[in-house]
């Protein structure tokens, strides 16, 4: 084992176990629980055994030279994971705010348009028809039939594909049908 002189407290040495002897007569300390009493130059201290095993294991840096430590500017620490995953959360969650006032924005203005008679000329061509057409006309124009189910199917303003009730037949395969 190996056994290595306490800095500050020659008269003691330790291993990598943490067991302190004395060093003339190579006599075991008792351990008093996590610490040991050592004397050095008349006086008596208790130290805990880590701070025992940093000293004696853990060669301490050379300090620089003070005009270099003046001249080194602190490098900036990098940011913990947590911190950028937790940043990038918020940044979204400030988007989809956003993007949610927005959406409200344009709900309220449509339900504008579908609650105002004298707008309907506006949502008539919003819907893609001519602003003349008749409702009736516009109906015709935006349902096809699913023959499997004969049921109707109504075109959404959007464009998307919709899909009829029971029958798993997309809106573009009926589309193509008529």
């Amino acid at each position: 084992m190996e056994w290595q002189t306490i800095p500050g407290f020659e008269a003691y040495e330790m291993n990598r176990r943490g067991q302190v002897r004395i060093r003339d007569t190579r006599y075991p300390m008792k351990r008093l629980g996590t610490r040991y009493a050592l004397s050095a130059g008349g006086e008596s201290r208790r130290i805990p055994v880590d701070e025992l095993l940093a000293r004696t294991f853990c060669q301490p840096e050379k300090p620089e030279a003070p005009e270099a430590q003046a001249k080194a500017e602190p490098e900036p620490a990098a940011p913990h994971p947590a911190v950028v995953r937790l940043q990038e959360a918020l940044a979204e969650c400030e988007r989809l705010k956003l993007r949610n006032v927005e959406l409200e924005r344009e709900v309220t203005a449509l339900r504008g348009l579908q609650q105002n008679p004298s707008s309907r000329h506006l949502r008539r061509k919003a819907e893609g028809g001519h602003p003349d057409e008749s409702h009736e006309e516009w109906l015709k124009k935006h349902t096809i039939y699913c023959k499997r189910m004969r049921a109707k199917i109504r075109r959404t303003m959007c464009g998307t594909r919709k899909e009829c009730d029971g029958c798993r037949q997309w809106f573009a395969l009926h589309s193509e049908q008529n």
